[in-house]
């Protein structure tokens, strides 16, 4: 198969407003492609290298997804559920109602199912910076749990009744704070026991070691005025120290992520390449 329309393609974006991209496309088990251009710090021209960490941001919802699927899988939560059976801050919810002398709030009339989360058809937005996350914040002097996130967010009045839209939304960080009430571990706990230990991802999780850190890329953000890429040096979903974002915090590599995702594509199985011989591993 010819792939320099890809590569050409890679080329073109990172000569264009994006520091630098990588494609890499596996089959069978077997990469049959690779290609990156551009460079990981634009300030001192380093190349990105397969070594290189970045944020995942929104790539860690298909990883929370599959988390809480094996336990879907194992029968321990049921996709008809209400949530409210597990997290019990969800159970009496409110919704904005528009009406004739503005917006209202009122009893939602639905309860949010574990199917809700996962489909972003739960009611709730994207505001990171709601007055209720806002005073979790100061009331756990900057720890932020996961589960106090998902508290946080109980507190805010849904957009919409449950189930009757979809919203682009932080269901998935609802998700991690689902998988951590059931499982009974934190977030980064069970993903690192059940998902990338498994899988040999050494190099992705909520938090990184000193040596990991010194591979971290930086990151940046076109602008538009000044015509540029901009340095952004923050994980703008990081909002506590404990708090391991279901939704847009996990860190990792191409090669980590590649594992990841070679084995949901195998039936949830991944061929591990070891010195001598290579051995199976199975997260599904």
């Amino acid at each position: 198969m010819d792939f320099s329309p890809l590569s050409q393609f890679i080329d073109r974006i990172t000569s264009w407003r994006i520091p630098w991209a990588e494609v890499h496309v596996m089959h069978r088990n077997e990469t049959v492609f690779r290609y990156r251009a551009g460079y990981a710090d634009l300030e001192t021209k380093t190349s990105i290298d397969e070594n290189s960490i970045i944020y995942l941001y929104s790539l860690t919802k298909i990883l929370t997804c599959t988390a809480a699927l094996q336990l879907v899988e194992k029968g321990k939560i049921l996709l008809g559920d209400a949530i409210s059976d597990y997290l019990p801050e969800f159970s009496e919810m409110m919704v904005r109602k528009q009406t004739e002398d503005g917006i209202t709030t009122e009893p939602s009339e639905v309860p949010i199912t574990v199917r809700d989360l996962f489909a972003m058809t739960a009611g709730f937005s994207y505001d990171i910076a709601s007055p209720s996350i806002r005073e979790a914040i100061a009331r756990t002097s900057g720890r932020l749990p996961t589960r106090e996130f998902a508290k946080a967010i109980a507190k805010e009045p849904l957009m919409f009744e449950p189930g009757t839209r979809w919203n682009y939304s932080l269901c998935h960080d609802v998700l991690a704070a689902l998988v951590e009430e059931v499982s009974g571990k934190q977030f980064g706990t069970y993903v690192q026991e059940a998902i990338t230990g498994p899988l040999s991802m050494h190099d992705t999780g909520f938090d990184l070691t000193e040596a990991q850190l010194s591979r971290l890329a930086p990151q940046y953000e076109f602008n538009d005025a000044l015509g540029k890429a901009v340095r952004m040096d923050e994980n703008w979903y990081r909002l506590g120290t404990e708090f391991e974002s279901g939704g847009a915090g996990l860190l990792s590599t191409v090669n980590d992520y590649s594992l990841f995702l070679n084995a949901l594509t195998n039936r949830g199985q991944a061929r591990k390449a070891c010195v001598s011989y290579h051995r199976r591993a199975s997260i599904l």
